[in-house]
């Protein structure tokens, strides 16, 4: 396939999330698998579907996966700061977090599930901040956690 470079202004608190998305999109050459585009977190509408593929997802993380997640669901729909998931992580720094969280997102892909999280920076303070801040997509994620932790 050829390729054609683009140069295109994003936002400096934004890049992360960029270069999450266009790997996302590069890896599904544009688009995304039919079930994982259809996810709809509106909680009274979850679908079966939905939950089983949630199932499957949290089935393929290792333990700092699950554990990073687990953070971001306890605390949904706030983020964290880098420094306070690497307290309660015992990280060795805010470093270790990316690569934490390269595999999750292909894992999600391979069961059908869209893996969605967020970061970005404190305006005031420039500090990283990570979570889920969607509250429906959280409890999704709760769900799956309990159904295969036996929680």
């Amino acid at each position: 396939m050829e390729t054609t470079d683009i140069t295109v202004p994003v936002p400096t608190q934004q890049v992360a999330n960029f270069y999450r998305w266009f790997a996302e999109w590069t890896e599904q050459n544009g688009h995304f698998p039919a079930e994982a585009a259809a996810l709809n977190t509106n909680a009274a509408t979850l679908s079966e579907q939905d939950q089983k593929a949630a199932v499957r997802w949290w089935q393929s993380l290792g333990l700092r996966e699950r554990e990073i997640f687990g953070l971001w669901i306890d605390a949904a729909p706030n983020v964290l700061s880098a420094d306070e998931i690497v307290n309660r992580m015992s990280l060795k720094g805010p470093r270790d977090i990316p690569g934490i969280l390269s595999w999750p997102t292909r894992k999600g892909k391979k069961v059908g599930f869209r893996v969605r999280w967020s970061f970005r920076r404190d305006p005031l303070t420039d500090e990283a901040l990570y979570g889920i801040e969607d509250g429906p997509y959280a409890t999704l994620l709760g769900r799956a956690r309990a159904f295969v932790e036996g929680e």
